[in-house]
């Protein structure tokens, strides 16, 4: 193998060597130890239904502001200062390598602010936080009664009873299953009811009932229902008076027998027999006709409200209902009638958004430390109505949430609020560091935005080659790996890490962390090759942490064929000895040479 075969298969080793290194967080983000405590609720406005939430997001940050996590348990103190509104727990605990606990906020029928206050020896606490609670929008809770007509000429007569289901703002609500009501009248002698209960049907907003006068007098009609509101309306029977030409039929009048002000109605296209139109007498007073009364009904907003164009005040009588028909349009429109002879009559009548009609979305903590172990940021998803009050939802709604960034969050998470609650709570899986806005949309609601903020976590581990500053090792070399960990820039101490190779041998396979909160082992392969070495552990801190690295072993290159100079030098020995051999042949010869002269000179010498 030539220099440049092997130069190329040593750059193919170290390109595999490098893909295969693990990636890890940055120490110089860390965050560091807990400085202070803070408390989230989320959603910010509750129910005041005695319901229990767990809305009280109880969170760590250090002194820069960063989510941190616990070293050791770490017990938080809970109070509020309102416990007739919301009450918390005294205490909630923070588990070691947790960020953030979740305390219930236990609320009352009575709406209003309470406080939340967070305490913990050696931590900081912020100021209060506040939790609103309120009886939810869109969820049926009061009765509204109405007489149709209201006031009567003192005769006897008859009319019509309306039991309306509305929210606590004053707006219809239809009802989410049958609604059992009982009605009553103060006094029977002037308003005798046809019935004393009635039903309200699932998915209606009134139902009617009817009753009779005889006296005059003033009577009050009620409606009770167990878990509503009571609602009265008053019936009105006129004394009689002598009168002549004041006492006929001078004007319309027209109400649109709903509550609000002016009166609402659903914008859902459905069709409500709401508007009354009567005769009255130039002061007011209720009034008749001895032959029927053709009245002309207009819109000035048909497409949000359209009205019938005629409608009959039977003789005798003093009004009559007409239907009226929604769209899917908000806003108010006026109605006007008019007949040849009568002073006409006009009314406003808005229609509403049937609650809920938007979506809010809340992420806590504010910011979260990445995990892969849990602790995951928190989503919460609100019903609200226009207000921004809690809207309990009269259907199963379900929810798309959407990233957008992938890297964080997979593209789409879907959610489902069922009948008769108000938000969903839920976690959110983050795949990294970084930011995101996620989006809440539902079919007929308004979309909402949060932002997801994940920061570094404060738990950082390695494992890492750590024998050689290379990225591989040859077959015939042994490798040494670390595992080490820190929690909040602290070394962890005493985590049992069990070691496992997918080949070859790794000594030990047991270890535990030291002093510096790591802890080695000595890898031999069993021939060249890619493995996979791997460290695991599982404490309280830590949760269950598994790393791998995957190493490339390389087999060792042959030797390349010598070159000549380098075959010449690699017998150097061969010449040290010729050489060796000729200088002690030399010596001999002339040390043979000298003594053979020295003995023909002593030769000479005796024949002289």
């Amino acid at each position: 193998m030539n220099k440049a075969m092997r130069m190329a298969v040593f750059a193919v080793l170290a390109l595999l060597a490098l893909q295969a290194i693990p990636s890890f967080a940055a120490t110089e983000t860390t965050p560091s130890l807990a400085a202070q405590v803070v408390v989230t609720i989320i959603p910010p406005k509750l129910p005041a239904d005695q319901g229990v939430y767990p809305a009280a997001v109880v969170s760590l940050e250090d002194s820069a502001g960063l989510p941190t996590a616990a070293l050791s348990d770490i017990t938080v103190f809970l109070t509020s200062d309102q416990t007739n509104i919301a009450a918390v727990p005294a205490s909630v605990t923070i588990s070691a390598g947790e960020d953030y606990a979740i305390a219930n906020i236990t609320t009352t029928n009575t709406p209003g602010e309470a406080m939340i206050t967070a305490s913990s020896e050696g931590l900081e606490s912020p100021t209060p936080t506040l939790v609103t609670t309120v009886t939810p929008s869109g969820y049926p809770s009061k009765l509204e009664v109405f007489a149709s007509p209201s006031v009567f000429l003192p005769r006897v007569d008859s009319g019509l009873v309306r039991v309306e289901v509305v929210d606590q703002s004053g707006l219809p609500s239809k009802a989410i299953s049958n609604i059992q009501v009982s009605l009553s009248s103060s006094n029977d002698s002037i308003a005798a009811l046809s019935q004393t209960s009635l039903t309200v049907p699932a998915g209606s907003i009134y139902a009617d009932g009817g009753f009779s006068t005889t006296n005059p007098g003033t009577a009050v009609i009620s409606a009770t229902s167990t878990g509503y509101q009571t609602g009265a309306g008053v019936v009105t029977v006129n004394q009689p008076s002598s009168c002549t030409i004041s006492c006929g039929a001078s004007k319309l009048a027209l109400r649109v027998i709903a509550s609000g002000n002016p009166g609402a109605l659903p914008s859902d296209g459905g069709s409500y027999k709401v508007l009354e139109a009567s005769l009255e007498t130039s002061t007011g007073s209720p009034a008749t006709s001895s032959s029927d009364v053709v009245v002309q009904l207009t819109s000035d907003n048909s497409q949000l409200v359209s009205v019938p164009g005629l409608i009959t005040i039977s003789a005798g009588t003093i009004s009559s209902l007409a239907t009226l028909t929604t769209s899917a349009l908000a806003g108010t429109a006026n109605l006007t009638a008019t007949f040849a002879g009568l002073l006409p009559a006009s009314v406003a009548v808005q229609t509403v958004i049937p609650a809920p009609s938007k979506l809010q979305a809340y992420v806590a903590p504010a910011s979260t430390a990445f995990s892969e172990n849990g602790n995951y940021p928190i989503l919460v998803v609100q019903l609200q109505d226009s207000s921004g009050n809690p809207a309990r939802a009269r259907q199963d709604t379900s929810i798309i949430v959407t990233s957008s960034n992938s890297s964080m969050l997979s593209s789409f998470v879907t959610l489902g609020i069922t009948k008769e609650n108000d938000y969903v709570f839920s976690y959110l899986h983050t795949k990294g560091v970084g930011k995101t806005t996620l989006t809440a949309s539902s079919p007929d609601l308004a979309s909402s935005q949060a932002e997801l903020v994940s920061a570094p976590s404060p738990l950082v581990v390695r494992l890492q080659l750590t024998s050689t500053p290379s990225s591989f090792i040859f077959e015939n070399q042994t490798a040494t790996f670390t595992f080490s960990a820190s929690l909040v820039g602290q070394p962890l101490q005493d985590l049992n890490v069990s070691w496992s190779a997918s080949g070859g041998q790794i000594t030990p396979i047991f270890g535990s962390t030291g002093a510096s909160g790591s802890t080695s082992v000595v890898f031999t392969p069993g021939t060249y090759g890619a493995y996979n070495i791997s460290a695991n552990t599982d404490s309280p801190q830590t949760g269950l942490v598994l790393l791998t690295y995957r190493l490339i072993v390389a087999q060792v290159p042959p030797k390349p064929s010598p070159s000549l100079a380098e075959q010449i030098l690699g017998y150097w020995y061969y010449f040290v000895a010729a050489a060796a051999v000729v200088v002690i042949a030399v010596v001999y010869i002339f040390r043979m040479r000298r003594k053979k002269q020295r003995a023909e000179i002593e030769a000479g010498f005796e024949v002289v």
